[in-house]
């Protein structure tokens, strides 16, 4: 009896991306947190010097983000997850200096139903929501909608 590698041991995720990303995300001060639902991983994609870091994590079918002040917010399949960036774990990870964030979950609601509107939720707080238009060829066409207060 053989067994095989699961698919992520045998074909690790990887990153591919235009070579002005690293300074896009430099010049702009930011980092870019992505769901793929089919994959089941949230993506945290920031600027690294002259390339691009990214950190994948599992979550169960991810399905809308929020981010407001210091909390990110994962609503999943059957799941909402809240994270809160605690700036002093962020200091004491390796290598020293180089993370300014660190999201930790500090609580999880369990839900009877998919939850994939996040966006409707974010615009009852307020919330600027980042969303996918779509995509033409190899560009990524992406809308921010800012909700109403």
């Amino acid at each position: 009896m053989s067994t095989s590698k699961p698919d992520s041991e045998t074909n690790p995720l990887r990153s591919v991306y235009t070579s002005n990303l690293p300074d896009i995300l430099a010049q702009l001060n930011i980092s870019l947190v992505v769901s793929t639902y089919q994959a089941g991983k949230v993506v945290l994609v920031r600027n690294d010097g002259d390339t691009i870091n990214t950190h994948f994590r599992n979550f169960q079918k991810p399905m809308g983000l929020a981010v407001h002040q210091n909390r990110l917010t994962i609503g999943g399949a059957k799941n909402i997850w809240y994270l809160r960036n605690m700036p002093a774990v962020a200091q004491k990870l390796d290598p020293p200096g180089k993370h300014d964030a660190c999201y930790l979950p500090r609580r999880v609601h369990v839900t009877i139903v998919p939850v994939n509107k996040l966006e409707l939720i974010a615009s009852w707080l307020g919330l600027a929501v980042l969303t996918v238009i779509g995509v033409v060829g190899r560009t990524l066409l992406l809308g921010v909608r800012k909700g109403k207060p």
